[in-house]
């Protein structure tokens, strides 16, 4: 059983969001004092880390007990494009802050931001699922079980492994490949972002759903690594990052959709926690891989797109 099943997703996200407030102030004023340090860091980014894993399935719990239920999809696709909008706002404003205040002004700026949410947390607008005493075994099989859910998480498990690493690899291609250095990095990313941004708007009507939507996305973000696999030149690479950024978003939303909308309120905590596993958990599998990928092929970063899109066609 999750902390969102026992507690409640809206005390578990309170909770973190405190806890975010807390690490993130104190990190402020060690680095205004002249205190902060590697060890700090390091203890920071484990926290934070932790504070994520209980976040993350209770906000993907709480967020159906806010909208009614034939809305929920459509609440799934502009959470999306909430968490999209980020990639362009937050990095301007960060550097704003760095270049105004410096570090410990970001990190003051973000402890604030976490105590607004925990401060202005919505009440429940529905009636939560009654409080199963459900061992995690009995979560996974109720995903096993499921004729739609248990190939869904298994496809999504592969393609985050696979695929969903590629702003690891996108930093050797754009100065491997490209020899663009971090410029080009930087404007590949934000090809990646409009591309992004342009999906979860039109998906925000009504996303499709099923497995087949689900291998149809796969398929979609292994082509369009492969594109991006063939380029040698920057604008190529930034047409064909536009379709990576789409194809991902797409598919993490879709997934995202299924579970939500196939899901019993008394089990989603659990379920939506196998998701953010999937999504963030496996990076310890595929971070390494991809580093291995690139060792293997270096300096042909390019390569390592192709194999990446080699296992989205496998997942599908």
């Amino acid at each position: 059983m999750t902390s969102s099943d026992w507690l409640g997703a809206r005390r578990v996200l309170r909770a973190t969001q405190v806890a975010g407030a807390v690490v993130t102030a104190a990190t402020g004023i060690a680095l205004l004092m002249g205190n902060a340090g590697l060890i700090l860091v390091w203890c920071m980014t484990a926290i934070l880390g932790a504070v994520r894993a209980f976040e993350r399935p209770a906000a993907q719990a709480y967020l159906p007990s806010l909208v009614p239920t034939e809305a929920l999809v459509n609440a799934v696709a502009f959470t999306g494009l909430l968490t999209t909008s980020t990639r362009f706002f937050g990095p301007a404003m960060g550097a704003l802050l760095l270049v105004s205040g410096g570090p410990w002004l970001c990190f003051v700026v973000n402890s604030v931001g976490f105590a607004v949410v925990a401060a202005f947390l919505p009440r429940e607008r529905k009636e939560r699922g009654s409080r199963n005493w459900v061992s995690v075994r009995a979560g996974l099989h109720y995903i096993r079980t499921d004729r739609v859910l248990g190939p869904v998480v298994g496809i999504a498990f592969v393609v985050f492994m696979a695929a969903f690493n590629f702003p690891t690899s996108l930093t050797l291609f754009a100065n491997g490949t490209l020899h663009g250095g971090n410029a080009a990095y930087g404007r590949l990313m934000s090809a990646t972002g409009l591309g992004a941004l342009v999906v979860v708007v039109a998906l925000a009507g009504r996303p499709p759903t099923g497995t087949r939507a689900v291998g149809v996305a796969a398929i979609a973000l292994g082509g369009a690594l492969a594109v991006l696999g063939t380029a040698r030149t920057e604008l190529p690479a930034l047409g064909a990052a536009v379709l990576v950024g789409a194809s991902s978003t797409g598919f993490a939303v879709i997934v995202a959709s299924v579970l939500q909308m196939r899901t019993g309120d008394d089990v989603r905590g659990r379920v939506m926690s196998v998701y953010t596993l999937a999504l963030f958990g496996t990076s310890a599998i595929g971070g390494p891989m991809t580093g291995v990928l690139v060792d293997l092929t270096n300096p042909a970063a390019e390569l390592v797109k192709v194999i990446e899109s080699n296992g989205c066609y496998a997942a599908a």
